[in-house]
């Protein structure tokens, strides 16, 4: 059947499916329809009609005239009566959307409210999740964010029945923009989780990508990862310019340009943010034009235009206050208190930032909380110091009401919170000092640079001998690498290593050993030139950069040092003589970069062990292929030789001291090779495919062990060949079955780089797992950059707190990141394990902050056998 032109219900069909983006369009075919519709006849067709029509003009901004036309569809739908058909709800919510036009914020409210109650009961269920959308922002516009969650979530599940896809992403999204803006970063992050599962779910539309490009953006922004946050608010400015979505478009370019401005790109700044702001003024949006004005305000003032800054400022605070956007008002206000503070003038800087604080204060935004008392402090600074304290400690109090609302944010952040906590200290100190005597000054600026420098050695440098560690050497070493580029001279890396070592710390200990290393540091500090640096990398191993007279003679130079190294050594009545070895490549010759350089500088040392030669240079890596041969030779029948062997580590219980779980570890010794390095043989079979039979073999003997001692959980680590080939599952049911171990008590973990290459299959595979009844545990924890995010999206049972977070006890930094993650291991009902416990006092120390699991060589070495009992 053909359906005319002039049809009404065809034209009322296109006239909703253009009414969002051309209301004009939508306008004239509702005024067709109504022409051809004599009054009194079909009153569905003109009710539907007259709505359509009050949208469009309310879109257009004649709100005049939309009331007009809403006033003459009053009949009409009442005509019509309640059901599916009913318009009530829609009249209800257009209402609202006039009313909110028109600032009248409650009555909108009420209206919206209206309409929830009689989508609700007419069955109309879409309409219902839009108006409960709409709702929330007006809520959290006011400062009730905590009634616009419960909105979204309320629409949320709504969409969620109507199998909307793109509108429960859309949703979500807008809940992560308020948890974000509430400073609820962990929070926020599961519900991106989320919306990043709907979208990989299907084909959604830009608008759906757009969302979710929008809301990241502001996560990164709120991290202060400004140029990734910068990216997804271009990517979004793109995709919302190809869906033709002009007021998506305008707000990102405002987010774009904010973020340019505090990455100080203000070349490209103002043009997002004046195209912002054209645009808003254009399509009449306030919300987008009172942002626009805030970011140009703070360009402008600190180009030292303070007229026109004040000048935006005062536009953007009337436009927040017409619109009741606290947020809004309360930054605008801000902004203008910065800027009388530029000009000097201090009183007025203080009613602003006095006016802000109360305003943040009553709407619970901490974060602005926090920015109104640092402007006050600084207010303060000159004439009155007292109260700049006060205003400083009661940052304090505040920052520590955001830790503990956002405890498992800490997790991934709290050092660079640390950092910026430093400042604040740094800056408490310099207030304080204004009235203190000279000798008190020079004691707390002593005191004050002793905090600072520990806090940058424990980012930057080895705790125990002071040198700088991996991260800083490898800065250090492209450094000198692009001096050389510039200056040409010959440039060397050396690495030592110390022969048997490790016999040292298992006849005399660890505290003997340690002092060892000082005293090798000392000593090679001593042989060095001014320009060459020394770094401590690992255990007993340290790198040298050679810059001063590199040439034939660096053996002798070398020679000399590892004569020095093996002077007699006492340490406790203990006399020590130790040897070393070194291994050398020179730049460019043996590398271009610096992990090529140091890959060939352990290629010597490995020919340097070999040949008891002391020091050797790199000269083409032949003899290390010979032996990488030969190891790969012997791998490859080690399983079928029966030269693996599964070592046992037990964890203990904190406060019992009761081993209540073991690490099963795999160990590989050849008849000629010896005893092999995990380090060093585990990623030949990784590369080679072997380590799946060979962690399979792992598997069934851990499980075999551990079903002997009923009190004992066995763990089992996972490799990624394991993760992404054959039926993983089906291997653990078959060891369980075998072995006869209840699944309970098994735990399979698993490292965070392993999830992050391929996130949708690990997700399966870790489902499927957790069907077989055996445990899931995250290893290494803390490393990577996205533990939060996974913790939330992935079926984890526990996780395990890295090494470096117990190495940086001493430090109170390090103390609060694990604290921070017993909060969030007990809150999500995590089981949390320390490892690399080596002292009493790090052993004390988890103790106290509520680790209930530890291990490490405190408690015991791996070893070939199970412990006789588990305690």
């Amino acid at each position: 059947m053909t359906i005319a032109p002039t049809d009404p219900y065809e034209l009322l069909k296109k006239a909703e499916s253009v009414v969002s983006a051309t209301p004009t369009e939508a306008m004239a075919l509702t005024q067709q329809v109504l022409r051809a519709t004599p009054v009194g006849s079909l009153p569905g067709v003109r009710a539907r009609a007259q709505l359509l029509l009050a949208e469009a003009l309310w879109r257009t901004g004649d709100l005049s005239a939309a009331e007009t036309v809403l006033q003459e569809a009053r009949p009409y739908i009442a005509y019509i009566g309640t059901g599916a058909k009913s318009r009530t709800a829609q009249y209800a919510y257009i209402t609202a959307q006039i009313r909110r036009s028109q600032n009248r914020i409650e009555e909108a409210l009420t209206a919206f409210n209206q309409a929830v109650n009689s989508a609700e009961q007419d069955g109309q269920y879409s309409l219902q999740a839009t108006a409960h959308n709409q709702m929330a922002q007006m809520q959290h516009q006011k400062g009730d964010s905590a009634a616009a969650l419960r909105n979204l979530d309320r629409a949320i599940s709504l969409r969620h029945q109507l199998q909307d896809l793109a509108g429960e992403l859309r949703l979500i999204c807008n809940k992560g923009i308020i948890l974000v803006e509430q400073g609820h970063t962990a929070d926020a992050l599961k519900q991106l989780a989320q919306a990043q599962e709907k979208l990989e779910q299907g084909q959604l539309p830009l608008s759906s990508e757009l969302h979710f490009r929008s809301t990241l953006g502001m996560l990164m922004e709120q991290l202060g990862h400004l140029e990734e946050a910068g990216r997804h608010y271009l990517r979004g400015r793109e995709l919302a310019i190809q869906s033709g979505d002009v007021t998506a478009q305008l707000t990102l370019a405002v987010n774009s340009g904010e973020v340019h401005r505090q990455l100080g790109a203000l070349h490209l700044a103002v043009p997002l943010l004046e195209e912002a702001l054209r645009g808003a003024q254009e399509i009449k949006d306030t919300r987008i034009e009172s942002a626009a004005l805030q970011s140009l305000g703070t360009i402008t003032s600190l180009q030292g235009n303070y007229t026109l800054a004040q000048q935006y400022f005062e536009e953007a605070e009337a436009l927040a206050v017409h619109r009741t956007d606290v947020a809004g008002e309360i930054e605008a206000l801000l902004g203008q208190g910065r800027n009388d503070l530029a000009e000097h003038h201090h009183a007025r800087a203080q009613l602003r930032a006095e006016r802000a604080l109360h305003l943040a204060q009553e709407s619970n935004r901490l974060q602005h909380v926090v920015t109104a008392h640092l402007l006050l402090a600084e207010v303060h600074e000159q004439h009155d110091p007292r109260a700049s304290i006060q205003h400083l400690q009661a940052v304090r109090q505040a920052e520590q009401d955001l830790r503990a609302a956002a405890f498992a944010e800490q997790a991934r952040h709290l050092a660079a919170r640390a950092d910026l906590e430093s400042a604040h200290r740094q800056t408490e100190h310099e207030r304080q000092l204004r009235n203190a005597s000279d000798t008190a000054r020079a004691a707390a600026e002593s005191a004050l640079q002793t905090q600072l420098e520990a806090l940058e050695r424990h980012r930057l440098h080895d705790p125990l001998c002071g040198l700088p560690n991996r991260l800083l050497l490898n800065v250090l070493l492209g450094n000198a690498m692009r001096q050389t580029q510039r200056h040409p001279h010959a440039l060397a890396v050396a690495i030592l290593d110390l022969d048997q070592f490790k016999q040292v710390n298992d006849a005399f200990g660890y505290a003997i050993g340690d002092e060892l290393l000082k005293e090798v540091a000392r000593r090679v500090m001593q042989d060095i030139g001014e320009r060459d640096i020394l770094a401590r990398t690992d255990g007993d191993e340290f790198v040298l950069i050679l810059c001063e007279e590199v040439d034939h003679s660096i053996e002798e130079r070398l020679q000399r040092i590892l004569m020095h190294i093996q002077e007699e050594f006492t340490s406790n009545g203990q006399d020590l003589i130790v040897a070393a070895s070194i291994g050398v490549a020179f730049y460019p010759d043996h590398g271009l970069t610096s992990d090529d350089l140091q890959r060939a500088a352990h290629t010597a040392l490995t020919q340097a062990k070999y040949l008891h030669s002391g020091v050797e240079i790199y000269h083409g890596g032949q003899v290390e292929r010979q032996e990488a041969l030969q190891v790969e030779t012997a791998l490859a029948k080690a399983l079928q030789r029966q030269e693996f062997q599964v070592y046992y580590q037990p964890l203990i219980d904190a406060h019992s001291g009761r081993a209540v779980k073991i690490e099963a570890l795999l160990r590989w010794k050849n008849p000629t090779l010896g005893m092999r390095s995990p380090a060093e043989f585990i990623p030949i079979l990784e590369r080679s495919g072997g380590i799946v039979p060979v962690g399979q073999w792992v598997l069934n003997e851990a499980c075999r062990a551990a079903a002997t001692h009923p009190d004992l959980r066995v763990a089992v680590n996972l490799s990624a060949r394991q993760f992404s080939q054959g039926d993983l599952p089906g291997t653990v049911r078959q060891a369980l079955q075998a072995s006869g171990l209840p699944p309970h008590r098994l735990d399979l973990e698993i490292t965070e780089s392993l999830m992050m290459q391929s996130p949708e299959r690990a997700a399966t595979v870790m489902g499927r797992l957790k069907e077989t009844g055996a445990r899931v545990i995250l290893d290494d924890f803390g490393t990577g950059y996205s533990s939060l995010s996974y913790l939330a999206r992935f079926p984890l049972d526990g996780l395990k707190i890295d090494r470096s977070f117990v190495n940086a006890l001493s430090e109170t930094s390090g103390q609060a990141i694990i604290r921070a993650i017993v909060q969030l291991g007990s809150t999500l009902g995590l089981e949390v394990v320390a490892e690399g416990v080596e002292t009493p006092e790090q052993h004390a120390l988890l103790k106290q902050l509520g680790v209930p699991l530890l291990q490490g060589y405190l408690f015991g070495r791996p070893q070939p056998q199970l412990p006789d009992t588990p305690g």
